[in-house]
């Protein structure tokens, strides 16, 4: 009984590829017509086609077409398993990739939305005392010149949080063991101390590179726009704190919610400054 033959448009449109796809195939040796005549036209049978579903499930399990070929010409089952093994662990890491993406993008919409009720407020930012959860981050220490951006979009860095072989995500963050010394150096044109944290989304091996936020109670205030004038923002929190009668710690953290990775517009800038407090359980007790 004589098969049927159908042109490369017929069969293109049965199974669903393109004719393209259907003439590279042949070249590199994946699928072969059936009859090619003088004129060149190709004609393929039925029983020829039916290899298509199979590559596109093959492509579905994320086998290049290399792989499918040798899969398929390849008789050796254990291969075949070794093949499968493979694409289960390559799929395994695309699913951790994945699910890093999800963690910083939905982090980055956070520390938008936070900065759009600040911008909704358009007043001076009231201060308050909030706790703050233990937070494991990368650190990396460095000499901070008073240039946000360098310090923001740091290459050096990045470089350093790519030799971890990990990913970074939610809000950089400016670690000051003294404030105190960060305002006078700021003021005297100085350099000053400062730590780049943030957080990962997966641990890091080298311990000596993580440091911990430490859980407790924080001053915070909000600093709305460019940063050249951020110290008033600490004068307003140390002045509250004497109101308030409480003993502020030495450290403190600047914390970037909207700058530089959003937008290059400095007036929408939005900076959480957070300065733990020594005593507050004292208050909280009375």
């Amino acid at each position: 009984m004589i098969e049927k033959l159908y042109s490369i448009g017929e069969i293109a449109a049965k199974t669903g590829v393109t004719t393209r796809t259907l003439r590279y195939y042949e070249e590199i040796g994946l699928i072969e017509p059936d009859l090619i005549k003088e004129n060149g036209y190709r004609y393929y049978s039925e029983r020829t086609a039916t290899i298509i579903p199979v590559i596109k499930y093959l492509q579905f399990m994320d086998f290049n077409l290399k792989g499918i070929k040798d899969f398929i010409d390849n008789g050796d089952y254990e291969k075949k398993m070794i093949s499968f093994k493979t694409a289960i662990a390559r799929t395994k890491e695309e699913i951790n990739k994945l699910k890093a993406r999800i963690a910083v993008i939905s982090d980055w919409d956070k520390l938008i939305n936070e900065s759009v009720i600040f911008h909704l407020i358009n007043k001076e930012v009231p201060i308050k005392v909030r706790r703050h959860e233990k937070v494991d981050v990368i650190k990396y220490d460095m000499d901070f010149d008073f240039d946000y951006k360098k310090l923001i979009l740091s290459v050096d860095f990045a470089n350093f949080v790519s030799e971890n072989n990990t990913t970074i995500t939610d809000s950089v963050m400016a670690y000051y063991p003294s404030f105190k010394k960060r305002i006078e150096d700021e003021k005297n044109k100085n350099t000053t101390p400062v730590v780049c944290l943030q957080k990962t989304v997966s641990k890091i091996e080298n311990i000596e590179n993580m440091t911990r936020i430490e859980e407790g109670y924080y001053l915070s205030t909000y600093h709305l726009g460019a940063y050249n004038n951020i110290i008033d923002s600490y004068i307003r929190a140390e002045n509250y704190a004497k109101e308030k009668g409480y003993t502020l710690k030495n450290e403190a953290i600047e914390r970037f919610v909207l700058d530089y990775w959003t937008t290059t517009n400095e007036g929408e800038f939005v900076t959480e400054i957070l300065i733990p407090i020594e005593n507050y359980e004292k208050f909280r007790e009375e």
